[in-house]
């Protein structure tokens, strides 16, 4: 009776590659693993199956990210094997990159608005202020002009000056005996 056994060629270690370890947010990114005979190739990052929205090629050779998110970023394996063999590739470290203004731009928004609602509440506040102080001045007026129509006006009014004929004549003394006689 014949027996046929089947001999499998190892993998080579896979190595994969990339045109960046740096793509830009929301970018295109693709990583390949290259390697020769696998039957099944599988990707992992951070040592757990990749779960994100990458698509895989049809022999899983490639992983594409049709919009790499800051949360893609980490460290990637591929492990190749078929029934003889099993490799796993070095680690590959991605790091999304991403500006400074997308990463603090709902900062931004928080601030612009924060600032708009202060701005908008010391308007309201010193417009309140104003209207009362229009408004109560307007009634001290009122009550002013109110109570100045029933309190009598006085004038000073000077009387004529009727000139009165003086009987009153200088007191002349002619002696000095009158005085004398007038300190008795």
């Amino acid at each position: 009776m014949p027996v046929t056994l089947t001999v499998y060629e190892p993998v080579t270690k896979p190595k994969i590659t990339s045109p960046t370890t740096q793509p830009k947010e929301y970018d295109t990114f693709t990583l390949t693993c290259d390697t020769s005979k696998p039957m099944t190739i599988t990707w992992t990052r951070r040592g757990a199956r990749i779960s994100s929205e990458a698509r895989s090629s049809r022999d899983n050779s490639t992983l594409t990210f049709s919009s790499v998110k800051r949360g893609d970023s980490g460290e990637y394996r591929c492990e190749a094997q078929n029934l003889g063999s099993k490799e796993s590739s070095d680690p590959y470290k991605v790091s999304v990159a991403y500006t400074i203004s997308e990463e603090y731009s709902h900062v931004g928004l928080v601030l612009g608005l924060t600032f708009a609602i202060i701005l908008g509440v010391v308007l309201l506040i010193v417009g309140s202020i104003c209207l009362y102080k229009k408004f109560s001045t307007r009634r001290l007026n009122e009550s002013l002009e109110t109570r100045q129509k029933d309190i009598p006006v006085y004038e000073n009014v000077q009387a004529p000056q009727v000139k009165e004929e003086s009987t009153y004549t200088d007191l002349q003394f002619r002696s000095e005996d009158t005085y004398t006689d007038l300190r008795r």
